[in-house]
């Protein structure tokens, strides 16, 4: 994963996920450079192990009221069908390492070193509390 950030790389994962983003399997992981297959599953069992969740973001269509827009989203999510899986795409390490460097400066003129493995876990704990 050090590599990973400090190459600046970053992988795109295909995968489908429930009607409540449960990870079900993932179809596809796109990166510019090789990537190790052993690291690739070692991910994705990650991912499905510890039940991470990848949640859906919707807007309400021009031209519907907020009522109409949800029972469209009821209607496409759970018609009749709990078994049905969805594809999305999740980037990562996406917008994770964004602030790295203003960080890594803020912290460097108090004589502090941040590697971008050290930033990525911060990120995570924030997320996860």
């Amino acid at each position: 994963m050090s590599k990973l950030l400090d190459d600046n790389q970053s992988l795109l994962f295909f995968v489908n996920v429930d009607s409540v983003g449960s990870v079900r399997n993932v179809e596809k992981v796109n990166s510019k450079i090789d990537i190790n297959d052993s690291i690739v599953k070692e991910i994705i069992a990650c991912i499905i192990e510890k039940e991470i969740h990848f949640f859906y973001c919707f807007e309400r269509p021009i031209g519907y009221t907020d009522k109409e827009a949800i029972k469209m989203l009821k209607k496409t999510l759970f018609h009749n069908n709990s078994n049905k899986l969805y594809l999305i795409n999740i980037s990562f390490p996406g917008d994770l390492m964004s602030l790295y460097y203003y960080k890594k400066d803020e912290l460097s003129k108090k004589g502090i070193y941040l590697s971008k493995i050290e930033y990525l876990k911060l990120r995570i704990a924030e997320y996860l509390n």
